[in-house]
């Protein structure tokens, strides 16, 4: 059963929260007609939103997706 927090849930809290207890029911699914107009953006050289990732090129994220098919 979903369960209503009192306050807002730390990163720490949310990260250690179980899938079950996370209401996703307004999130629609991601359907074959929307991945048929997914458009690829790659950020500029050089430019990053956020730290290095072990998974660091656009290719190898890419085939992380399609192996999980």
């Amino acid at each position: 059963m979903l369960q209503k927090f009192e306050k807002e849930l730390s990163p720490e809290e949310l990260a250690n929260l179980p899938d079950e207890d996370i209401d996703t029911s307004e999130i629609p699914e991601l359907d074959d007609d929307f991945w048929s107009n997914a458009v690829l953006r790659q950020a500029e050289a050089g430019v990053r939103s956020g730290p290095a990732t072990p998974m660091d090129s656009a290719q190898e994220l890419l085939a992380a997706f399609r192996e999980r098919q």
